[in-house]
């Protein structure tokens, strides 16, 4: 059974591709992929925390940091 050629199959599709590129791709590029991988959620941890220590107001940091990483 064929899927239909939608918007939605077409942006899943690309999606797909994107992420199997840097699992099947060549050693180099899935090993710069994985470290910045790493390093960005390292970064950001360290970003978070850096904030909350801060700021004086860990509750109002906690949602902003929210807002911003659901945006």
């Amino acid at each position: 059974m064929k899927f239909q050629k939608t918007r939605l199959n077409h942006t899943l599709g690309v999606i797909f591709k994107y992420f199997s590129d840097s699992i099947y791709g060549p050693w180099k590029r899935r090993s710069f992929g994985l470290l910045s991988l790493l390093l960005g959620f390292y970064l950001g941890s360290n970003i978070t925390v850096y904030y909350l220590e801060k700021q004086g107001q860990r509750p109002l940091v906690v949602l902003f940091m929210l807002i911003l990483l659901e945006i």
